[in-house]
């Protein structure tokens, strides 16, 4: 029996979950941009091999089916996906070659192949926990700290990126009052555990795991912008009048969550360096927001 419907390779193993779970993998780590070039070329290729195997299948399938509307939608989303280039930053590459690879994941299980050869492939992230996140205090809020930059995403428009890390806790905050303040929000909890409380209240993830969608999270006001977390009052404010605009057109933003700490004068070189290794080590969580009216709990 000849089938390629059903089979995504004529013999052997199948490379393709190996080459799902490399494209994953590129949101852990920065790559040399030649690496992400051929990575693009593999994923365009297992994309463009599937499709047509995808549209036979909705030829066969009784129209406005249920799988006829799952092997249409493979195809629009897929071919949709083709049509962008990708970006020249490591950034806006890594979200390019995840995408491609979900389009792959879409179109394997609209023709049928089975969720056993995919086992390699990264898990759809929970954007939505079952138990929500403990509320973020005042405290809490008060002293994380936002750097702001601008890099491009997969059409090569600007994408505003805000990262969100601790500031060491001996920073230059002192006295009965500080203290008071740093125990009870910060509590007993290193670092990493009231930054896994901040990643959880804006619903972000590893990196390695794709970069889920966490809806509205940000408003402007004016001069200003505000980030809203999960079940909280309260918001963080940005000020940076460069990164506000660059929001208002995009709609949206990259959210990054460092688990460690870092300074509060940290240079460029030292910020990028934090970057890459807590993105290597899955302690940089990240999650795209839009920009919108705040939500509902916020006052």
């Amino acid at each position: 029996m000849t089938s390629t419907e059903t089979s995504p390779q004529a013999a052997g193993a199948d490379p393709v979950p190996a080459l799902i779970a490399e494209a994953f993998e590129a949101g852990r780590r920065y790559w040399p941009h030649d690496r992400y070039v051929g990575l693009d070329k593999r994923l365009r290729e297992e994309v463009e091999r599937l499709v047509p195997i995808v549209q036979r299948r909705a030829d066969r399938t009784p129209s406005r089916s249920r799988q006829w509307y799952a092997c249409t939608n493979a195809i629009d989303a897929a071919q949709d996906a083709l049509g962008f280039q990708m970006g020249t930053g490591p950034l806006a590459a890594s979200l390019h070659v995840a995408e491609l690879a979900r389009r792959i994941i879409a179109l394997r299980e609209a023709a049928g192949i089975h969720r056993d050869d995919t086992s390699l492939m990264a898990p759809r992230p929970e954007i939505e926990p079952a138990n929500p996140p403990e509320a973020l205090s005042l405290g809490v809020i008060m002293r994380l700290n936002a750097r702001t930059w601008i890099e491009q995403d997969e059409k090569g428009a600007p994408l505003p990126v805000l990262m969100l890390t601790y500031p060491p806790t001996n920073w230059g905050w002192t006295g009965p009052a500080a203290h008071t303040a740093h125990r009870n929000d910060a509590g007993p909890l290193p670092v990493e555990g009231v930054m896994r409380r901040v990643a959880a209240s804006l619903n972000t993830v590893p990196p390695g795991a794709g970069v889920p969608d966490v809806g509205r999270r940000i408003s402007l006001h004016g001069p200003e912008a505000l980030l809203w977390f999960s079940g909280c009052p309260y918001a963080l404010k940005i000020s940076n009048p460069r990164w506000l605009r660059a929001a208002d057109t995009a709609g949206r933003a990259l959210l990054l969550v460092g688990l460690e700490e870092l300074s509060l004068v940290a240079s460029a070189a030292e910020v990028e360096e934090y970057r890459d290794s807590a993105r290597a080590a899955d302690r940089l969580h990240c999650a795209l927001a839009h920009v919108g009216r705040p939500p509902q709990d916020a006052r």
